[in-house]
């Protein structure tokens, strides 16, 4: 009879916004059996958002939802119909778009939204030689969601450099959101 060692190791949400979410991951003889949210945690408090709830319980660690070869759109756009392609025909054709949008409209009129998810370093530096080297328009020298965030607090303190610290949120009278 084989010996079941289930623990839990707290860990943070590596996706890119500003709560650092607590996330007790539940292990089962070293393997992850799911995550949870830390209740305890002073920004997320027992909640976690639904795109890493069901991001992190489900798709991104079932190796069978996982691409492992490109894949071209092979009904109209959104009907979720594609077709396995090699990597030489996938590279093929988008070098041809990007060729023909550049010849068209001009290399400005690519647009480069600069990391838009969870990176590495690498991932988020690696496509700035090849936009550059393009021409393309960058969004701006910032992150989808950092961008947003930056804007949002902008808007509500004037400045996005000194905000609202959430844990202080009990001693509040009134928060509009």
């Amino acid at each position: 009879m084989s010996v079941v060692v289930e623990e839990t190791v707290l860990t943070t949400c590596p996706r890119d916004c500003y709560d650092a979410c607590g996330v007790p991951v539940r292990l089962r003889n070293g393997a992850i059996k799911h995550l949870r949210v830390d209740p305890n945690h002073p920004v997320s408090r027992g909640a976690l958002c639904v795109k890493c709830s069901i991001g992190y319980n489900g798709v991104w660690r079932d190796p069978n939802a996982r691409l492992s070869r490109p894949l071209h759109r092979s009904g109209p756009k959104g009907s979720g119909h594609f077709e396995p392609v090699s990597r030489a025909t996938a590279l093929e054709t988008i070098a041809a778009r990007l060729g023909e949008i550049t010849a068209g409209s001009g290399p400005q009129t690519n647009l480069n939204t600069h990391y838009s998810g969870t990176l590495s370093l690498l991932g988020y530096a690696f496509p700035m030689r090849f936009f550059n080297r393009l021409g393309a328009t960058e969004v701006d020298p910032e992150t989808i969601c950092n961008k947003a965030g930056h804007v949002a607090l902008e808007y509500v303190y004037g400045t996005s450099l000194v905000g609202f610290d959430p844990r202080t949120v009990r001693d509040a009278s009134c928060i509009v959101v």
